[in-house]
């Protein structure tokens, strides 16, 4: 099983338990009691989940619904997507993340010639329509709570995917360039948006 695979299981089954001991996870990934351990060390250095003694613990802080972040002031917002749609050219063959400001810099890009590509609900209502923009969905499961596909197959689609330019939407960006999100569900998708385009980053 991909590492990938691996991260996005763990969490699953801590969403579902809250708690986990390292043995059982081993059960259910099939694999040794040492790479749940060494995924468990990397799924706590990004910040997603707690370290306790023997296993792991789940997020537990709730996570804000989409409507309730997108009725936050947006000021900042509305300038970094008007700076980011600058960047695009008519024919460009975009990756759009999720988030408000992503979705900020898809109601730009109306009566545009494009391509986009994208795992997010509001891009896909705000896009749907335009003639001119062939669009296309990344299937997965559908997270309600913030209007996203999530999980293996958007990731395993992602793999199939090579863009232009990403639009992505992130909590933070570390000094050495790597993304943080503090969704649990979204941080195996970063890497893989990340590797396959010219990357333009944007806050939620």
């Amino acid at each position: 099983m991909l590492a990938a695979r691996r991260y996005d299981r763990i969490l699953e089954v801590l969403r579902s338990e809250s708690v986990a001991e390292v043995g059982h996870l081993a059960q259910v990934l099939g694999v040794s009691e040492t790479t749940v351990r060494r995924d468990l060390g990397h799924l706590a250095d990004q910040g997603v989940i707690s370290r306790v003694r023997g296993g792991a613990r789940g997020r537990t802080t709730p996570e804000p619904s989409y409507a309730q972040v997108a009725a936050r002031p947006h000021v900042d917002r509305d300038a970094i997507a008007g700076a980011a749609a600058t960047l695009v050219n008519d024919g460009d063959v975009l990756l759009l993340d999720i988030g408000t400001t992503v979705h900020a810099v898809a109601t730009l890009l109306r009566g545009r010639e494009l391509t986009v590509v994208t795992s997010s609900l509001a891009v896909l209502e705000t896009l749907a329509d335009e003639s001119g923009i062939e669009l296309v969905l990344l299937g997965g499961s559908v997270r309600r709570n913030y209007r996203s596909t999530v999980g293996y197959l958007t990731e395993h689609a992602l793999e199939h995917i090579h863009t232009q330019r990403l639009f992505l939407g992130t909590s933070g960006v570390h000094p050495d360039g790597s993304s943080w999100d503090t969704s649990v569900v979204e941080v195996p998708l970063q890497p893989c948006s990340a590797r396959h385009c010219t990357v333009a980053s944007s806050r939620r």
